[in-house]
């Protein structure tokens, strides 16, 4: 199952703005799940670690915007839905 989250053309400070949202709302989920779990010092460390990656990753972006200002931006994020039946794995 796949949710299409966006698929557009945006200018430049709609995209940015958009894509710093996105990144934020991320950035709160793995806040509050480190707060949730402040026992779990791995689950702490990965949370952390995924939101420099996430920060790291709109510095990159956002940079290129502006880099390029002038015309629009295509933006395509589509989120795939699974059912995991078990795993190890933790969510990042």
């Amino acid at each position: 199952m796949e949710l299409k989250l966006i698929d557009g053309a945006f200018t430049a400070v709609e995209a940015e703005d958009l894509l710093r949202q996105l990144v934020t709302v991320k950035t709160n989920f793995h806040l509050n799940k480190i707060d949730l779990n402040g026992d779990a010092e791995e689950d702490m460390k990965r949370s952390e670690s995924r939101i420099r990656e996430l920060e790291q990753a709109l510095r990159v972006v956002t940079n290129y915007i502006r880099a390029n200002k002038g015309g629009k931006f295509l933006l395509r994020a589509n989120i795939v839905v699974e059912k995991v039946e078990q795993t190890n794995k933790v969510a990042v």
